[in-house]
């Protein structure tokens, strides 16, 4: 079998998003499949090349290098657009998801390819993908369904009061001439009116080593109680005044309690530069540079924090956005055996971990009474245990067999 996977306008890189679900995910089908391929659209001007200029192409050659050596195979085409407006008209950037030449080029390297299965990554990537081969089809479309009406829409240009709509046609545009839609979340497959017949859930998957099932279990009433948190903390997925929001509740709870960051180098000035920095006891503020590292600074935490910015009551978008976040760090807190605590508005994750009994859920109050209760110690037991049957299926070749497996039914 012939697995394609499909990226459009997101950044190919050796780290975050890009290396976990699209790298790390290519590397586990090549080991189960004949062949696999990766095909990213990428725009000429972007914020790496401006940063980068001549080495970005150095950059891009040696992620393809990285590809070769997991024998799958990465092709990157350059093609006039870029997600910044500032640099291209917004009727030009729209005109060019409809251009021949584009779709041209598109089917062309399909073609040559001749994959079985198409999995594309949101709904550029599918949109595009489906409109070439319209006419051409031989093989299975996926929509693999990652992005919500509000990123897409940014990604479009289309900044008026009638994107909505226009993201609406598009997906049922998809919907109608793809196979198959995966997605990990039911908020978002609610939300956008999957077609109940084509829908097949999936998990996010972690790069995170799957640590010892013996790993000793902490009584957060005994001793100094350290909480994670992992990845990016900017303005607007994981801003510092709702983190610190986060942990001043935390504190009231549990007057011992520290914490470890492992964020990027980049985001190191701006939380030392908060003005509440102190107070909110950090012991470790560390980046790392492979999950394996990642697995060690994160040994002797208890609690994985997912402090998601809190949307306003007026801002529908915000609130759908959170809605349907299920983020890799719950994946990663999952595979390191670490208790998550996600708030209440990021509806996805928060129905994942009630359900499954894996952890906890914070309300608008930032009340955290449930780490006084007196049977704290019994509860996290229990919620180790039930983790301790979960954390293999968020494993990348775990999810690739059962993507795999699903892809296989359409084939028959």
């Amino acid at each position: 079998m012939n697995i394609l996977l499909v990226t459009a306008a997101e950044r190919v890189s050796d780290s975050g998003l890009y290396r976990s679900q699209v790298i790390g995910l290519a590397r586990e089908f090549a080991k189960i499949s004949r062949s696999t391929s990766v095909l990213s659209f990428t725009p000429i001007i972007n914020t790496d090349f401006l940063s980068k200029r001549l080495a970005y192409w150095a950059y891009i050659k040696r992620i393809v290098g990285i590809c070769r050596s997991s024998r799958f195979i990465l092709y990157v085409l350059f093609f006039p657009y870029s997600s910044h407006s500032q640099f291209f008209g917004k009727a030009v950037m729209l005109a060019l998801w409809d251009n021949i030449l584009v779709l041209k080029l598109i089917r062309t390297c399909v073609l040559r390819l001749s994959p079985d299965i198409i999995s594309c990554r949101g709904l550029l990537a599918s949109y595009l993908v489906c409109k070439a081969l319209r006419r051409h089809k031989k093989c299975v479309i996926n929509y693999d369904l990652r992005g919500n009406s509000r990123v897409e829409a940014s990604l479009l240009h289309a900044a008026n009061c009638r994107h909505k709509d226009r993201i609406k046609r598009l997906e049922q545009f998809v919907f109608e001439h793809c196979d198959s839609v995966t997605t990990v979340s039911q908020e978002l497959a609610r939300q956008c009116d999957v077609p109940s017949h084509k829908l097949h859930m999936t998990l996010i998957a972690s790069s995170m080593p799957l640590e010892d099932r013996n790993k000793p279990l902490l009584n957060p009433h005994e001793g100094l109680t350290h909480f994670l948190t992992i990845g990016s903390i900017s303005k607007s997925w994981y801003p510092m005044e709702e983190f610190a929001r986060v942990l001043k509740g935390i504190h009231l709870s549990l007057p011992n309690a520290v914490n470890t960051i492992l964020a990027p180098l980049s985001c190191h000035k701006a939380i030392t530069d908060f003005d509440d920095y102190k107070f909110l006891r950090v012991s470790m503020l560390k980046s790392f540079s492979t999950e394996d590292q990642a697995a060690v600074l994160a040994r002797k935490c208890l609690f994985g924090l997912l402090p998601y910015r809190q949307p306003l009551d007026q801002e529908a978008d915000l609130i759908q956005l959170a809605a349907t976040v299920m983020s890799t760090k719950l994946s990663d807190y999952i595979l390191l055996g670490i208790i998550p605590i996600v708030p209440q508005w990021c509806t996805a994750a928060a129905e994942f971990v009630t359900s499954r009994q894996i952890g906890f859920v914070y309300d608008s109050s930032y009340s955290f009474a449930f780490l006084r209760d007196s049977s704290i110690f019994e509860k996290l037991k229990h919620y180790r245990s039930n983790m301790d049957f979960l954390r293999q299926e968020f494993a990348p070749f775990s999810i690739a067999r059962n993507q795999l497996q699903h892809f296989t039914k359409y084939l028959k």
